[in-house]
């Protein structure tokens, strides 16, 4: 079974150490919803501490790495380990002359409970080329 079929449950999958503990965070301040973090097993890199991991943890979602001018040609949206491999795709797409915004997006549940305004921020509706990197 899913968890995403639980009704009322945040399932969050962090990045990297610093996600986890910005998770641990949302956990013990949340009574609205039981709140499941799934961890990695693997090695990681730790994630640029200074990207507004707390707060775009707690949003469900953020623009962790933008394109150069924030004009991006595709997004790549990753949650848990695979926010590496991303940001990893995003300097070979680089490269090749396309410019890529990389989003975490540890908690779905988190993300659609933003404002529409916030969302279109980190998910411009005009910008259809997305390509979403999740193994669970």
């Amino acid at each position: 079974m899913s968890l995403r079929l639980i009704p009322h449950l945040d399932v969050i999958r962090p990045a990297d150490a610093y996600e986890t503990a910005a998770a641990w965070n949302c956990a013990i301040r949340n009574r609205a919803h039981p709140t499941v973090i799934v961890l990695t097993r693997q090695n990681v890199p730790v994630l640029d501490p200074a990207s507004g991991i707390m707060e775009g943890v707690a949003r469900g979602a953020y623009v962790l790495s933008d394109a150069p001018g924030g004009k991006p040609d595709v997004i790549l949206i990753g949650t848990g380990s695979e926010v590496h491999l991303a940001l990893s795709a995003q300097k070979l797409l680089a490269e090749q002359g396309v410019a890529a915004r990389v989003v975490s997006m540890p908690s779905w549940e988190r993300f659609e409970r933003q404002s529409p305004t916030y969302c279109d921020s980190v998910l411009p509706p005009a910008l259809k080329a997305r390509v979403a990197v999740e193994q669970a």
